[in-house]
């Protein structure tokens, strides 16, 4: 199916039903960007301004969105934004009656303002953010279709977030030979003490992870955080777009999209993202930095993932690409077994099912690259997450954090402050090939 045909079939059977709206815009825009906003600020809009000058007009898709569940505070607080959206337009146009939908001219971008928080117009209980994003990012598709944009693919951020003069230019670069890039990102310090100890410590567990997951040899070694991504148009419609979950659908979409091509790791411009606690969504960064506050022994209790779990991911990953060469699923069985965790690892794969799926691939692959890239879409980025799960909980229990940055092989680090860590962290993510590659690049 070529891409226009998987487009307009996407759009026709998957999108949200805003993307069938046909609205009338003034005027059509060089780049657009998706915002999901809950419980914000009118000023959630300034962090993103410097990302459009002096890169043709743009547009800003703003879905400001509740569920049943909302708490009254959050719901007035998005009454407050979408009249302060009003009161700061130099023009403005109802473009849509239900749900509401508003074209607003703001300084230094236009602004499409898609109202479902006001009552009658709510998401469904459990499709918060993630069916946020996906209208948004649904409707930033159907102005594509309809001639509204020109870019070849739209950005996705949160209010939290700050983005760098050079945004878009950076983000079309990298999706006309991928199908999605990853912006770099740091988290702002913030003034107060414990507040931004927990918030870097909060941040090193990402960094520790997709190290970590680089290190076993990985094809999902990449950050998930909806704030930093730029997916092309074509490959989003491929991928059904972003699930609608409460929270995670940035992991998800990535996870899929990764399976389709390949996955730009920019080094610049950098997102700076705002340190501050949030229940906006069960996980994330205002979760993670609550949790670790909260913790009896203070953000210094923070635990990381054994660097030995990534080892055996290593082992893991590597039989897998033995399998692809050999087709001998018995010598791969034995090998994993002989691990010392191998009774462990046995038993996850084997509530994989790993002794039909791996003969089941083989019978469908008839070259070794072909079988190898099946096996790693086979063993995904959940299923890895998962596998080191099983091993925490089985063999590996979590370290301390300091233990775990100075045992794990592809660090060595000796760490005198969570900020230092961080910093060290962030500079060997540098040393990360730019290019995630696709999964038959990855173990050809």
């Amino acid at each position: 199916m070529s891409a226009d045909a998987t487009i307009h079939k996407y759009l026709a059977t998957y999108a949200a039903p805003e993307a069938r709206v046909p609205l009338r815009l003034p005027t059509d825009y060089a780049h657009v960007l998706v915002m999901p906003v809950l419980g914000e600020p009118e000023a959630c809009v300034d962090g993103v301004r410097q990302a459009f000058v002096g890169d043709g007009p743009g547009l800003l898709l703003l879905v400001v969105n509740a569920t049943p569940e909302t708490p009254a505070a959050m719901l007035a607080q998005n009454q407050v934004l979408l009249v302060g959206l009003q009161a700061r337009a130099q023009a403005k146009q109802l473009l849509h009656p239900d749900p509401p939908i508003h074209w607003l001219r703001l300084e230094g971008c236009d602004a499409i303002v898609v109202d479902r928080t006001s009552s009658g117009h709510r998401l469904p209980t459990g499709q918060g953010v993630g069916l946020a994003r996906k209208l948004g990012a649904d409707l930033a598709l159907a102005l594509k279709v309809r001639g509204l944009v020109r870019a070849t693919g739209f950005g996705s951020t949160d209010a939290d977030a700050v983005l760098p003069a050079s945004y878009f230019r950076a983000g079309e670069r990298a999706v006309e030979a991928a199908s999605a890039a990853v912006f770099p990102f740091q988290h702002e310090p913030s003034s107060e003490g414990m507040l931004r100890q927990a918030t870097a410590l909060y941040e090193l567990t990402l960094r520790y992870y997709v190290l970590g997951l680089a290190h076993a040899g990985s094809s999902y070694a990449y950050h998930s955080l909806g704030s930093t991504l730029y997916v092309r148009f074509d490959a989003y419609a491929q991928v059904r777009g972003f699930p609608r979950r409460q929270a995670g659908e940035d992991f998800y979409l990535l996870d899929k999209l990764v399976k389709l091509g390949a996955l730009e790791r920019l080094a610049s411009p950098v997102i700076s993202i705002q340190s501050r606690l949030s229940s906006r969504v069960p996980f994330g960064t205002g979760p993670g930095v609550k949790r670790l506050l909260d913790l009896e022994a203070g953000p210094d209790g923070l635990l990381l993932y054994s660097p030995r779990s990534f080892e055996v991911l290593r082992e893991v990953l590597t039989s897998l690409m033995e399998f692809a060469e050999s087709r001998d699923l018995g010598r791969t069985l034995q090998k994993l077994g002989e691990l010392p965790e191998g009774e462990a690892v046995l038993a996850y794969l084997g509530a994989l099912d790993i002794a039909t799926a791996l003969p089941k691939a083989a019978q469908q692959a008839k070259q070794s690259h072909q079988l190898a890239r099946r096996l790693c879409v086979w063993f995904d980025a959940l299923r890895s997450l998962r596998l080191i799960h099983a091993l925490r909980d089985q063999c590996h229990p979590a370290l301390p954090w300091r233990q775990a940055l100075r045992e794990a092989p592809f660090l060595r680090l000796e760490a005198t402050s969570a900020e230092s860590a961080l910093e060290q962290l962030r500079r060997a993510e540098l040393g990360l090939s730019p290019r995630v590659a696709t999964l038959q690049e990855a173990w050809s």
